[in-house]
C-alpha cells in the first residue's frame, strides 16, 4: 500500500496491462490468429485496411469497385495506420500479414491508456488514489466502445473521450492556454485520420462545454473572470477542425454523386435502456423478468452499469424536491468538484443528442439548415461522452455519501456501501468484458483470410492460369452496400469473405461495393453487371482492358441473371459441393441482345398478335399498360419513356386498382414498372401488390424493397413480381408507398407472353415487356 501511495500511477499501469493479459490472453497472446468478426463489417474492415497496406498508396482506395475505387476516407481502413503499413512497405520493412494482429492488439491494448487518463480526471475531482483507480479500472473494461470490437475496429480506441476531456481540462485548469489549446486541436484532427466521427464527437462536447460555460456564468450570474482566450481557443479547437476535415476531403474526392440524405439519423439512436439498462445476459434476463424493455438499438449502447441506474434514480428524486421548493439553482449548478456541473451538464446535452431529440420532437427542419448534420446519422455514438461524465459523476456521487456517513461516525456503513457499489460495477465489467472475449476468440481463423496463397494463387498456377491473366474479381452474388440507394445481397457473407480473401491473396480489386457513402452512379454501374441482358453494361465502357473477370460463386443463393453468367463462363475450379467454384468470365458474357430483339420483331411483327396499344407472341388481351401521360405534377422530371410520369410526394401513390381486363383463372402475371432513382432520400418507396376477393378480402400480398434488386437503366430501376390470379373478377392493387415517388410505364402481362409497345415508330423504338429496345 506504501509503495501505492508512492506511485499509483505505476500501480494502476501495472494493475491494467495484469488484467488486460488475464482478460484478452489468448487473442492477445496471439492477435494476428483471430478475427474480431466474420462477415459485413468485419470482414470489410480488415479487408479494406489490408488491401491498401499492401497495393495502394495516397487518398485512393482501389480494392473495391472496380474500375473506379475509393477515397481511403469512406473505406473504415484507419487511414493513419493503412498509410503508415503501406509506407513501411515500400521502405523494404513489409508488416502487411500482420495488419489484423496490429488492429487487433490496438483495440485491445486502447485500454490501458484509457484508464490511466480516468485516473487522472477522477483525481483532479478530489477523489482518493485507491478508490480512483478501482473506479477507473471499471469504467474502463465497460466501456460502451468495447461494443465496436466486433466490426467498427476504428471506434473501437477506448481512450478517445477520455483524452479530450483530458485535454479540456488541462486547458482550463493551466495558464499555457496555448499549449493545450493546439493539443486539443491537433488531438482531434489526428483521430480524423482514424474515423471522421471522432471530429463531431469531439467537437460537439467542446462546443456544448462551452454553451453551458456561458449559461452557467451569465444565467447564473457567477462573480468570477471569465478568461475569454481560453473560450476562443476552445471554440477554436471544436470548429477548425470541422473545417480541415470537410475541406481536405472536397478538395481530394474524386466523385461528387455521394448520397446526401443517408437513411439512419432518426433510427440509430440511443434510449434510456440503452444507456441505463443492462443489454446483456445474464443481467438483462432478470431484467426483463420484471419490466418491459424496449428494443436496445445497438448504436445506442452505453450502459454506466446498475449503480448509474441508482444514481440516476436518487439524482431525480432529489431534483423534484428542489423544483417543488422552486430551487433551480441547484439543479443548474450542483455540488460537484470542479468544472464537472459543466461538464455534466454538457455531456447531458450530447445524450440528447444521441437520442435524436432535436429531431423527433419537430426539430427535423434543422437537417435542411444545417444539412452536414445529415452525414452523421449514428446519433447513438454521441452517448458515449455522457457514459464517461455519468460514470465520474456516479464515482463521485456514491464517495460524497460515504464522506457524510463518515462524517456522522457511520463510517463503516459507508465503507460497506462503496464496496457494494464497486463489487456490482465490478460485476457489470466483468461479465461484459469476459462476454465479449468468448465472442472474439472464437474467430481464429483468420490466417485462412491474410494468407490465403494455397486457395487461390497456388491453385490458380496448377490450373495453368495466373492473377495477371485477370483484370478484376466478380463475386456471385453479388453484394452491393454503401451508396445508400441499392442493398444488394447484403445478408451473403460468404460472398464477401471469399472475394476479400482472394482480393488480398492475388491483388486482383473487386467488381462488388461494400463501403459507405460509396458514388451512387458507380455503385449502380457495378450492379448493372447482374441486370437483364436487354440493358447495356455502362461500366464495360471504364473498364481499362479487356481481360476476363475472375469469377467466384460462394454457393449461396443465385437470382437468374447471375446463374446466365455462370453458364457463360469457364469453370477453373469446383472448390467443393456446396456451390463454390472458381471460373473465367469473358466480358463478352455481358454483351446486349437489345440487336437480336429488334431485328426479331422487325422480322416477325406481321405474324405478331396486334392490339390498339400493344403486340405480343401470343393472342392475349389480358395485358394492361399504363404510361402516365395525363400526369402533369412532375412536369420538370424527364419520364422514363414517353410524356408524362406518375408522381407522389407522400402517401399511397395507387398504379393499378382493378381487376385485369379479360383476367384468366389460375393465370400467372408478371408485374413491372420503372421507379426514378432520386437523390432526395435514401432507398426508394416500398412496392406493394394485393389481391382482393370479391369480398373485398386480401387473397395474397406481397411487398417488394427495391433497394435490393438490379435492373437499372438510366436513372431508372424496374421492379416486377410474378402473381397468379386466384379468380377473374379480382381486384389487382399495386401501389408505391414513401415520399417523392417517381414511377413510369406499368405492365401486366401474362408470363408466357412477351409485349412489345408502343408499337414500332419511325425511330424503330419501342418496349419490350418494359425494356427499351433502341
Amino acid at each position: 500500500m506504501h509503495f501505492f501511495k508512492k506511485y499509483p500511477t505505476l500501480v494502476l499501469l501495472a494493475a491494467t496491462i495484469l488484467l488486460t493479459i488475464l482478460l484478452w490472453s489468448k487473442i492477445l497472446l496471439h492477435p494476428n490468429d483471430h478475427l474480431f468478426g466474420e462477415g459485413g463489417d468485419s470482414t470489410k474492415n480488415y479487408y479494406t485496411a489490408l488491401y491498401y497496406a499492401k497495393y495502394d498508396k495516397g487518398l485512393h482506395f482501389s480494392g473495391m469497385y472496380y474500375p473506379y475505387g475509393e477515397h481511403v476516407i469512406y473505406t473504415d481502413n484507419m487511414p493513419l495506420l493503412s498509410f503508415t503499413l503501406s509506407t513501411l512497405r515500400k521502405l523494404g520493412l513489409d508488416l502487411t500479414d500482420y495488419t489484423i494482429g496490429i488492429i487487433n492488439a490496438l483495440l485491445m491494448l486502447s485500454v490501458i491508456p484509457c484508464v490511466l487518463l480516468l485516473f487522472y480526471l477522477a483525481r483532479s475531482y478530489h477523489l482518493p488514489p485507491l478508490y480512483a483507480a478501482i473506479i477507473s479500472l471499471i469504467i474502463g473494461f465497460l466501456s460502451p466502445q468495447l461494443e465496436r470490437f466486433p466490426g467498427h475496429y476504428a471506434l473501437g480506441l477506448l481512450f478517445f473521450v477520455p483524452l479530450i476531456w483530458y485535454l479540456l481540462r488541462r486547458l482550463f485548469q493551466s495558464q499555457k492556454t496555448y499549449k493545450w489549446g493546439i493539443l486539443l486541436l491537433l488531438t482531434n484532427l489526428l483521430f480524423a485520420t482514424f474515423h471522421t466521427y471522432y471530429v463531431p464527437i469531439a467537437s460537439f462536447l467542446l462546443l456544448a462545454y462551452l454553451l453551458i460555460y456561458a449559461l452557467h456564468h451569465f444565467l447564473l450570474k457567477k462573480q468570477q473572470t471569465i478568461d475569454y482566450q481560453k473560450l476562443i481557443i476552445t471554440f477554436l479547437a471544436a470548429i477548425v477542425p470541422i473545417i480541415l476535415v470537410k475541406l481536405a476531403i472536397s478538395l481530394t474526392d474524386p466523385f461528387t454523386d455521394r448520397h446526401t440524405f443517408p437513411f439512419g439519423i432518426f433510427h440509430y439512436t440511443a434510449s434510456f435502456e440503452s444507456i441505463f439498462l443492462p443489454f446483456y445476459s445474464p443481467f438483462i434476463d432478470v431484467w426483463k423478468f420484471f419490466v418491459k424493455i424496449g428494443h436496445v438499438k445497438w448504436e445506442g449502447q452505453a450502459y454506466v452499469g446498475f449503480v448509474g441506474l441508482l444514481v440516476l434514480f436518487f439524482t431525480l428524486i432529489k431534483w423534484v424536491n428542489y423544483i417543488r421548493k422552486k430551487q433551480y439553482k441547484p439543479i443548474l449548478q450542483p455540488v460537484l468538484p470542479g468544472d464537472l456541473p459543466i461538464m455534466f451538464w454538457a455531456a447531458t446535452l450530447l445524450l440528447l443528442y444521441a437520442m435524436g431529440v432535436p429531431f423527433k420532437t419537430g426539430g427535423a427542419f434543422l437537417l435542411d439548415w444545417f444539412p452536414p448534420l445529415r452525414q452523421f446519422r449514428s446519433l447513438g455514438r454521441f452517448a458515449w461522452v455522457f457514459y464517461y461524465v455519468f460514470t465520474i459523476y456516479t464515482a463521485i456521487y456514491f464517495y460524497q455519501i460515504y464522506r457524510r456517513l463518515s462524517s456522522k461516525g457511520l463510517k463503516s456503513i459507508g465503507q460497506m456501501i462503496l464496496f457494494l457499489v464497486l463489487l456490482s460495477w465490478a460485476s457489470d465489467a466483468f461479465i461484459k468484458t469476459h462476454g465479449k472475449y468468448r465472442y472474439l476468440k472464437q474467430w481464429n481463423t483468420a490466417k485462412s483470410f491474410y494468407n490465403p496463397q494455397e486457395n487461390y494463387q497456388t491453385q490458380l498456377a496448377e490450373l495453368g492460369h495466373q492473377p495477371s491473366d485477370f483484370q478484376a474479381i466478380i463475386p456471385l452474388p453479388l453484394y452491393q452496400m454503401g451508396s445508400e440507394k441499392i442493398y444488394l445481397n447484403a445478408g451473403h457473407n460468404k460472398a464477401l469473405s471469399l472475394s476479400c480473401a482472394a482480393s488480398i491473396a492475388t491483388g486482383l480489386p473487386i467488381v462488388a461495393g461494400y463501403l459507405a457513402r460509396s458514388s451512387i452512379s458507380r455503385s449502380l454501374r457495378s450492379v448493372q453487371l447482374i441486370s437483364s441482358p436487354l440493358i447495356e453494361k455502362e461500366i464495360l465502357q471504364d473498364f481499362p482492358n479487356q481481360k476476363p473477370l475472375f469469377l467466384l460463386t460462394s454457393g449461396e443463393h443465385l437470382n437468374e441473371q447471375e446463374k446466365a453468367l455462370v453458364a457463360k463462363a469457364t469453370l477453373i475450379k469446383k472448390i467443393n459441393d456446396k456451390g463454390r467454384a472458381f471460373y473465367k468470365l469473358p466480358l463478352t458474357a455481358f454483351k446486349s441482345e437489345k440487336q437480336n430483339i429488334k431485328q426479331w420483331v422487325q422480322t416477325h411483327q406481321d405474324s405478331l398478335f396486334h392490339q390498339v396499344d400493344y403486340w405480343a407472341t401470343q393472342a392475349v388481351e389480358d395485358v394492361v399498360v399504363q404510361h402516365f401521360e395525363e400526369q402533369k405534377e412532375a412536369a420538370d422530371i424527364t419520364p422514363f419513356y414517353g410524356k408524362g410520369v406518375k408522381y407522389q410526394a407522400k402517401g399511397d401513390a395507387i398504379l393499378w386498382d382493378a381487376a385485369i381486363p379479360k383476367g384468366r383463372v389460375g393465370q400467372e402475371y408478371v408485374v413491372s414498372c420503372w421507379l426514378k432513382i432520386e437523390d432526395q432520400h435514401s432507398g426508394f418507396p416500398i412496392f406493394h401488390y394485393q389481391q382482393y376477393d370479391k369480398d373485398f378480402q386480401v387473397v395474397e400480398s406481397k411487398e417488394l424493397n427495391p433497394k435490393e434488386l438490379s435492373e437499372i437503366y438510366k436513372g431508372w430501376l424496374r421492379v416486377s413480381y410474378t402473381f397468379q390470379l386466384k379468380a377473374s373478377e379480382n381486384k389487382i392493387i399495386f401501389f408505391l408507398r414513401g415520399k417523392h415517388m417517381i414511377a413510369d410505364e406499368l405492365l401486366i402481362r401474362p408470363k408466357n407472353a412477351n409485349v412489345i409497345y408502343p408499337t414500332i415508330d419511325t425511330q424503330n423504338t419501342f418496349l419490350w415487356n418494359g425494356y427499351v429496345i433502341d
